[in-house]
């Protein structure tokens, strides 16, 4: 239950925790409950990409859960959910090719006539990251630099949203841009790019 409360307002933490009570479950062969524990891990993951909107730190984040989709997939296979550990290595390689998308895309928005929205989101992008490094990194103190960071992470949402509604609408890759994809825009992704 207390991983639940971190996912939300601690995803950082969640991970770590949730990666470490999986792997003690992995390493004493209780399959189910390992698998539970990276599947919060692989939640905490997502929140923390889904906020991470610089190329350092979404690869800071996927380089926590870097070794989790095999581990999670083998403790699927060992509670009988083999379409469960396929979706979990696919997302795992699916979510890498991803990230490498997203940043050749986000340098073809202004050759494909959407300049503006590119420099509304690395504007957005760069003040967030600002504020981020002039905290260090940690959960904001006082209430003026709790409202700072909620104002830029809403300025590069906003940038998002109208990437993925403007640009989606002529580019369907976009439509899911930097968002949580479903498994079978995932599968799509795979297949497109073999």
């Amino acid at each position: 239950q207390a991983l639940e409360v971190y996912a939300l307002g601690m995803p950082s933490y969640c991970l770590r925790t949730a990666r470490a009570l999986g792997n003690l479950a992995f390493e004493q062969q209780h399959y189910e409950l390992a698998r539970k524990n990276y599947q919060r891990a692989f939640d905490a993951r997502d929140i923390l990409l889904h906020e991470s909107f610089s190329r350092a730190s979404k690869q800071t984040e996927l380089g926590e859960a870097q070794n989790l989709p095999p581990r999670a997939a083998y403790a699927c296979v060992k509670c009988n959910d083999v379409k469960g550990a396929i979706a979990v290595l696919e997302k795992g390689r699916a979510q890498l090719m991803r990230e490498s998308l997203e940043r050749r895309w986000l340098e073809e928005l202004p050759g494909l006539g959407f300049k503006d929205l590119y420099e509304q989101y690395t504007q957005a992008a760069k003040q967030y990251e600002s504020i981020e490094r002039m905290n260090g990194g940690k959960n904001a103190g006082s209430d003026d630099l709790s409202l700072q960071v909620k104002q830029a992470s809403d300025a590069v949402q906003t940038a998002l949203v109208a990437i993925r509604e403007k640009v989606g609408k002529e580019y369907p890759q976009y439509r899911y841009f930097m968002e949580a994809l479903p498994l079978d825009e995932m599968r799509s992704l795979a297949r497109d790019s073999l």
